[in-house]
């Protein structure tokens, strides 16, 4: 008796320890069945995304009205087809007054005859009456083949432009004038190579250094018979805010540190031409450090192109005194990507390079950007020659 009532009760034991075990796996399966379905999965890392240029919108109401201008003036320049003319020159000279910054715009407009001069300046008094109220203009008679607007915004005088006929005896060119451009920050999109291949005319590739895909600019230059550059990341002066990326110089390293970065730059990409600066509004405006990166350029005779990203940047004057074949950005293309903005950047450009004899554009890898260089250089190709930038370098 005593035998069988001890089975019994292991028995029921066991019994309840399979239930138990039951209820305890069905509470943890609830549990992870609702842990699982709050708790969301990690996020994939997102690809790298890097920032392809310093930017520094100027939201002043003065550049703004700047700008307004610029856009009216090349639009309706670009719109007057029917007569003969073109922009002779543009140039920008920084100024600044009463605690403003600005660049004041200098343009020629060059006609055939008389009769266009009177044709087209109905037109254009038009479009400067019907900008803002705080945009004037005074008109100046030097001659009736010589007729010159200045354009002020309030009080500031932002524009000069002059309309002129010019004799036959002057329209003997004898060399065209030269333009390069540069595509900066490449070797971070991939799709944009096969945009680049619809570019039949001479470009400047600029690759950042231990970009992915890299090697695959490098074959798209040697294919296309383009020139490489290596567009060496430099400290800006909003960082962090605005990183230039790994391997960047900074001011505050050693010429020990600055030149091991160099020799690895350099090294990474042996058939380059030359260099210019991504960001780098802070380490260009440093005498010293430039030096540093212009010793290496020496030694392996390379060029260096100023990518201007401040007023104050020393980097051209370095390198000219160093003896490093140097040259200076002449316009950014593609600030505003609209495909009128990129238009009109190209006009600048074209007549920057009439008025010099060479000018120097920047474009960065935006799909908008390479659109408008298909579509407008095969106008450029009969008004300037289109080069490589080693070709810009004194």
């Amino acid at each position: 008796m005593a035998k069988r009532k001890k089975r019994r009760i292991a028995t029921r034991n066991k019994k309840k320890i399979f239930y138990l075990f039951v209820f305890i796996c069905l509470i943890a399966g609830i549990f992870a069945f609702v842990f699982l379905k709050k708790t969301p999965k990690a996020p994939q890392k997102p690809p790298r995304v890097i920032a392809y240029e310093e930017v520094f919108p100027d939201h002043s109401t003065l550049n703004q009205g700047i700008g307004k201008i610029d856009q009216s003036i090349y639009r309706f320049l670009s719109d007057e087809k029917p007569l003969d003319k073109n922009i002779a020159y543009a140039t920008l000279e920084p100024r600044q007054s009463q605690k403003q910054h600005w660049e004041f715009t200098k343009l020629g407009v060059k006609l055939k005859k008389v009769e266009d001069l009177e044709l087209i300046l109905p037109g254009f008094e038009r479009v400067l009456t019907k900008l803002k109220a705080d945009i004037s203009f005074r008109k100046e008679v030097i001659s009736e083949k010589n007729i010159v607007y200045h354009v002020f915004f309030n009080q500031f005088h932002t524009h000069k432009i002059v309309f002129f006929v010019e004799d036959k005896t002057e329209l003997n060119i004898s060399k065209l004038p030269k333009i390069a451009i540069i595509i900066d920050d490449l070797g971070y999109d991939p799709a944009i190579l096969s945009d680049l291949e619809g570019i039949d005319f001479p470009l400047t590739l600029s690759v950042l250094p231990s970009a992915p895909y890299a090697t695959e600019i490098r074959a798209l230059v040697k294919r296309k018979g383009w020139e490489l550059m290596v567009h060496i990341p430099m400290e800006p002066k909003n960082f962090p805010d605005v990183n230039p990326g790994a391997e960047a110089l900074f001011t505050n390293m050693s010429d020990e540190e600055i030149t091991e970065l160099m020799e690895n730059y350099l090294k990474e990409f042996p058939e380059i031409k030359g260099a210019n600066n991504h960001m780098g509004s802070a380490f260009t405006e440093n005498k010293a450090k430039m030096e540093t990166v212009m010793a290496q350029l020496i030694k392996r005779k390379l060029y260096y192109i100023d990518s201007r990203t401040t007023r104050a940047t020393v980097a051209a004057h370095v390198a000219a005194k160093l003896g490093v074949p140097t040259a200076s950005r002449s316009v950014f293309l593609d600030n505003d990507l609209s495909m009128e903005a990129i238009h009109l950047q190209l006009e600048r450009l074209q007549a920057i390079a009439k008025q010099n004899d060479e000018a120097i554009a920047i474009g960065h890898p935006h799909r908008q950007t390479i659109t408008a260089l298909i579509k407008y250089l095969p106008y450029l190709k009969d008004q300037v020659q289109i080069v490589h930038a080693s070709a810009m370098v004194h």
